[in-house]
This record gives structure tokens, sequence and C-alpha cells, in this order.
């Protein structure tokens, strides 16, 4: 399962708890088989998880991400713990990584103005 638009997720000790959490919406993926905390290939994941994630089919995406020694893999976290997923941590430029050290950017949001 994962969660998109998400607001109230809050780092507390050694975890991410929800505090008043929300999600725009949440998708379900079937990754049954898949393992978690360790780097998988993404070509082992459905389209539909590549779509969510990356924004186009596992096919559409440049060689660079789908061969050779920087082919994007996916780090999965236990299950049902909630983690952020980072974009290319240090190690690849194309992972997707929901590990215990994500400091990749997972995107920012502007500031409202001050009147």
């Amino acid at each position: 399962l994962a969660y998109f638009g998400v607001s109230g997720l809050r780092w507390e000790t050694d975890k991410y708890v929800k505090d008043n959490f929300h999600a725009d919406r949440e998708q379900r993926f079937n990754i049954k088989g898949i393992p978690s905390l360790q780097y998988v290939d993404l070509a082992q994941f459905p389209d539909q998880f590549t779509q969510a994630v990356y924004g186009r089919a596992f096919a559409a995406l440049p060689p660079e991400m789908r061969e050779g020694d920087t082919r994007a893999q996916v780090y999965l976290p236990n299950k049902g713990v909630i983690r952020p997923v980072g974009h290319g941590y240090f190690v690849n430029r194309f992972n997707a990584d929901a590990g215990y050290d994500v400091r990749a950017s997972r995107g920012v949001r502007q500031a409202p103005k001050s009147p």
C-alpha cells in the first residue's frame, strides 16, 4: 500500500508515526514475493508500481534506468512500516529508497507568502 499527497507523518525517536495523518490517495500494488530490506531491480515490480513511483512504464524509461550499473532499484521497508520514499540515493541516482537513512530529496512544498 502506498500513500500519495501525505501530511501528518512525524519522525519520533526511531520511526515515523502518524500524527493527524492524511493522504490525498492510496494505491495498492501486488508485490508479493518481492523481498524487503534489500535493493531489488525495478524490472521485478509490476508496471502499475513503476508508473506510480517513476511516472511511466518500465519499458518507457531511459536505457540507463533499465539496465547496467545505473539501473533503477527499489528498497522496500518491512511490512507495516511507514517510510517516505527518496529518489536518487547516494549509491545510485535512479533508486527509490524507503530505508532508514533516506536523505535524498522527496520534493518540497512552497511556504505560503506572508501578507
